[in-house]
């Protein structure tokens, strides 16, 4: 049986010609897990954007209702 693996930064930094491989406060992002050190806003030298509202009350069926605009459109 294969042991569960823990999440690992991907990023890689050219200078040391190595993976960066930090486990602390790893997050998935599309170009792979990230520290962060290596997010896309940290490497981009912009402020991480703040967390959203999350899901509202309801769940995601609320959350789909509210921009379901068929009904509106005759569809």
């Amino acid at each position: 049986m294969k042991e569960p693996t823990v999440p690992e930064c991907r990023h890689w930094i050219g200078s040391e010609r190595r993976h960066c491989r930090s486990v602390d406060h790893i997050h998935p992002y599309l170009t792979g897990p990230c520290c962060p050190l290596h997010t896309p806003a940290a490497l981009a030298g912009k402020p991480e954007p703040p967390p959203g509202p999350g899901l509202p009350p309801g769940g995601l069926d609320d959350a789909q209702a509210t921009v379901d605009h068929r009904t509106e459109l005759n569809l």
